[in-house]
């Protein structure tokens, strides 16, 4: 299907968003201020600068460095999400995307259901050349966030408010390894006990140890933005 043409996704973007975030929206009407345009620019410019050292190229990827690039083929463009940064809002705008007007309100989409929506294409899945391809024709989107804001969100979220998944990934190896808690249950039972919820300062711990990257890769939750979007490699 042909591709809608910019104006008409940015539009549709617009009217999504509005449905989103509309308390926002009608404080700033979607006027980008001067100041705030220049400030893009300089981060801009930044960024060029910063990745004119970089010396890597798609070639040097593999196929779960793409895991995060959401295509849409329908309307031209490609988001990037970063876990912690409005991800589940913007995947619910790229769901209602994908039906027929009129389009369902995205706030409709439950969360969980919208983490278990299968339907995406995701860039991973199509060969090298048609990505470089879609990589220079589509609108590419993604937002970032303050890094320590991320990561104290990421902590309340998944550390205080665990599941099985974190708990025996991850809360267990915390609490063992800098809280020096030996009776750290193998299992979790569904219970966020106390004594069972590793400090912010044993967080971060974790995450300047030079040994949990050895152990495995960060989780996206925390991982760098730039190792989930790659903006020396995609513009």
């Amino acid at each position: 299907m042909e591709k809608l043409g910019c104006n008409m996704v940015k539009k549709k973007l617009c009217l999504f968003s509005n449905r989103l975030f509309p308390f926002w929206n009608k404080a700033i009407g979607w006027r980008v201020s001067p100041k705030s345009l220049e400030q893009h620019r300089l981060r801009k410019d930044l960024l060029r600068t910063h990745c004119a050292g970089v010396n890597q190229s798609l070639f040097n990827l593999n196929n779960i460095d793409f895991n995060n690039f959401i295509v849409d083929d329908q309307h031209g463009i490609i988001y990037c999400y970063i876990p912690k940064v409005a991800c589940t809002n913007w995947k619910r705008t790229l769901i209602a995307l994908r039906q027929n007007e009129p389009y369902p309100d995205p706030m409709s989409f439950k969360d969980n259901w919208v983490h278990k929506f299968d339907r995406f294409q995701l860039l991973k899945h199509y060969s090298m050349p048609e990505r470089k391809a879609k990589l220079r024709q589509y609108t590419k989107f993604l937002f970032v966030r303050d890094p320590f804001v991320r990561l104290i969100s990421a902590y309340r979220d998944k550390m205080q408010h665990y599941d099985q998944y974190f708990y025996e990934g991850y809360i267990r190896v915390i609490l063992q390894r800098y809280k020096n808690q030996k009776d750290v249950p193998v299992k979790y039972n569904g219970t966020k006990k106390t004594y069972l919820k590793p400090s912010f300062h044993n967080f971060v711990q974790y995450i300047v140890d030079p040994r949990s990257e050895k152990y495995a890769p960060f989780e996206p939750h925390w991982r760098q933005m730039h190792r989930l979007c790659h903006p020396c490699l995609v513009e």
